[in-house]
């Protein structure tokens, strides 16, 4: 979420919102998932987490039958206890920057008052 990329404050409110929903829905299923296994929240991997979710979600959407949804989403559960974090001792991971800034200056005048001051700069 660290980018949003809608243009106007409205649909930003949208990405904000439903980034918060699909946070919440997949710590429910975190949490599911520990309930069901004995594995402590706290021992289960976010990133694998969201990833066995996108693995599973199509499975457990077209599922022919009720059936065999639960038996989806009961194996979606284990996949989610089955890969817990992983203990680094000694680590240390730098905070840096990975977009890099762009060699532009912004546009923070209407586009038309800029052209003419560039050009008039070029000359």
């Amino acid at each position: 979420m660290e980018l949003l990329r809608g243009k106007t404050p409205d649909i930003a409110e949208k990405e904000v919102t439903l980034h918060l929903l699909v946070y919440n829905l997949l710590r429910a299923l975190m949490q599911e998932a520990s309930r069901l296994s004995d594995v402590p929240i706290e021992k289960m991997s976010f990133t694998g987490s969201r990833d066995s979710a996108s693995l599973w979600i199509d499975t457990i959407a077209n599922a022919p039958s009720q059936k065999l949804r639960k038996e989806a989403l009961m194996e979606l559960y284990r996949c989610i206890a089955g890969d817990p974090l992983v203990i680094r001792p000694n680590r240390s991971e730098p905070r840096t920057v990975k977009r890099r800034p762009k060699g532009y200056q912004l546009l923070t005048r209407p586009r038309k008052e800029m052209i003419v001051s560039l050009s008039r700069k070029r000359k």
